[in-house]
Formats: structure tokens, sequence, C-alpha cells
């Protein structure tokens, strides 16, 4: 694959947003709604904080023209996950009833946020990931 080749751009694009699934289909289905939600969070942050290169990478892509729309269909099979989660707490009254579309923009939002914090500190410091996670929750539940 040549270095900076479309091809091997949406490739990569393509190994990262599948590896990120199957980061979501390890998550229970069962269990409380805040608790699958925690979990889906922890596990995306962790994996963008052991893998910074791919969340730079997704970063530059993010409205590159260079990514397919078969690319981008593939790449939402995670967020679908996480908005069924959404809809089934907005159903039982845990989660605010706004579109659905919103609360994903906010949550990733705050992801790409926290990334970004503690990705480019200098500080041996990070902010706490459950803290963070705490007042995402906050920011959604009803």
């Amino acid at each position: 694959c040549l270095v900076g080749s479309e091809m091997c751009i949406r490739d990569r694009y393509a190994t990262i947003k599948e590896q990120e699934e199957n980061l979501f289909l390890e998550v229970r289905t069962d269990g409380p709604i805040k608790t699958r939600f925690e979990s889906y969070m922890t596990r995306l942050i962790v994996f963008f904080m052991e893998h910074p290169s791919y969340f730079k990478f997704l970063q530059q892509l993010d409205a590159s023209p260079i990514i397919t729309e078969e690319n981008k269909t593939n790449a939402k099979k995670p967020v679908e996950i996480v908005a069924s989660l959404l809809k089934s707490g907005q159903e039982d009254r845990i989660i605010k009833s706004i579109e659905t579309e919103q609360i994903l923009v906010f949550i990733g939002g705050a992801i790409s946020s926290y990334l970004k914090r503690n990705l480019n500190t200098t500080k041996k410091k990070q902010t706490s990931l459950t803290d963070h996670i705490n007042m995402v929750w906050d920011g959604i539940k009803e």
C-alpha cells in the first residue's frame, strides 16, 4: 500500500472503525442502561488513549472527501449500537427525550474533548475518566 494513497487511507479508516465496532459488540446487551453506557464510553475512550494515532487519523478524515459513502455507512455501526441504547433509555424514561442525533453529537463532543485534552497534555495528571463519563451521563439522563 502506497503511503498516502486514497485506497490505503480508506483501508486504514475501515480497519479502525471495525476495531471500534468490535469493542462495542463486547459490551453486554442486558443490565442497567447507565452501566452499559459507562461501558461503551470507557471502552471507546480507553481504546483511543491506547491508540492515539487512530484518534488523530480519524479527526483528520472527519470531513474528508477521501472517505466514501460506503466507508461512512460501515462506520455508523458502532454509533447505531449506542443510538439503540439511547432509544431504549428514552423509552424507559431514563434518557432525556431529545433527538438521538443531538445526544450523539453531545456525547461525541465530550469524547473528543476528553481525548484532545488528555492526549495532548504534557502534564502527568490526566482528567479522571470516571468523572468525565459521570458528567456526560448527567447531561443526558432524564
